[in-house]
């Protein structure tokens, strides 16, 4: 580096990279470091035994065009897939398979409760 940088973001998760992508475009230098030997912050994926398995966070919601996640993904050449919700398999807290039944409860309950914490934000 031939001088200082303008910026510096600490931290090389999702935020610090689009924080660096949004310095950068603007002109201005920047010095991103990041403690861990990989980029991504939460966003990490490992092989288990040929099986990629989540260790932090998992999708892109709503991957179109419309998520500005969708682009840094590409920038970065990160691999990615969509998800077959049909193939989704779920497991309770002994190893037992959830039925089609209990994964429609699940879902039902996340839904009220996300929609009793958005009520809940506006108070």
């Amino acid at each position: 580096m031939n001088s200082s940088p303008e910026i510096l973001i600490l931290g090389a998760g999702i935020s610090g990279i689009a924080a660096a992508r949004t310095a950068k475009a603007a002109g201005k230098s920047v010095l991103l470091l990041e403690a861990r030997h990989r980029i991504g912050g939460r966003v990490h994926t490992v092989d288990c035994q040929g099986t990629p398995v989540d260790l932090g966070a998992s999708w892109i919601h709503g991957g179109s065009r419309r998520n500005p996640l969708t682009d840094i993904a590409a920038e970065f050449g990160a691999e990615t897939a969509k998800t077959r919700m049909e193939e989704v398999r779920v497991w309770d807290f002994d190893g037992r398979e959830l039925s089609e039944k209990e994964l429609r409860q699940v879902d039902r309950l996340g839904t009220r409760a996300t929609r009793a914490l958005l009520r809940a934000s506006e108070d």
